[in-house]
């Protein structure tokens, strides 16, 4: 499913981006905010500087953050953004468990830092196609990625928690 949807991600900004344009293209944190709002999903907090940016929600309890890079302009527009989020677990993941993750997964990046906690991310570029629509398509995979992470490591059940 996970690659399912990464395929699809990868197919809409195919279809949508066209010839290269010469300007980096950019995508506004307004337009992530309101695309969280759109999705169901709160701001906790927010924090905006002259070249990055940083949002913080949650699906289902579950924490993660956005962070955009190589920020600039009024309003805040960033070329890139992640997902990430971390699990802080009582017995460190193995390194096995987050290589087969890995392994399996089309989008989304796992490591065990130096604590032993769980971590994912998933990046994305800004398009010159990045409307709605496909900010709302990788808040699909984001999702996806995050709760497949989660159930992995075992730290959900099979079910996908409600929004």
């Amino acid at each position: 499913m996970v690659r399912l949807a990464a395929a699809l991600v990868a197919a809409a900004l195919t279809a949508a981006s066209g010839a290269l344009a010469q300007e980096e293209a950019r995508l506004s944190v307004d337009d992530i905010i309101a695309a969280m709002g759109d999705a169901g999903l709160p701001v906790n907090e927010s924090q905006v500087s002259s070249d990055s940016a940083f949002i913080s929600s949650e699906i289902g309890g579950l924490v993660f953050a956005v962070f955009g890079f190589n920020c600039a302009g009024e309003p805040t527009a960033c070329t890139d953004y992640m997902f990430s989020s971390y699990f802080v677990v009582d017995e460190p993941v193995s390194l096995e468990t987050i290589n087969d993750f890995n392994e399996r997964a089309v989008a989304g990046r796992a490591y065990v830092d130096d604590d032993g906690d769980a971590n994912i991310e998933v990046y994305f570029a800004a398009t010159d196609a990045s409307a709605a629509s496909v900010v709302s398509t990788y808040f699909d995979v984001w999702a996806e990625v995050f709760f497949d992470f989660a159930r992995t490591i075992g730290y959900i059940e099979d079910e996908t928690p409600d929004a």
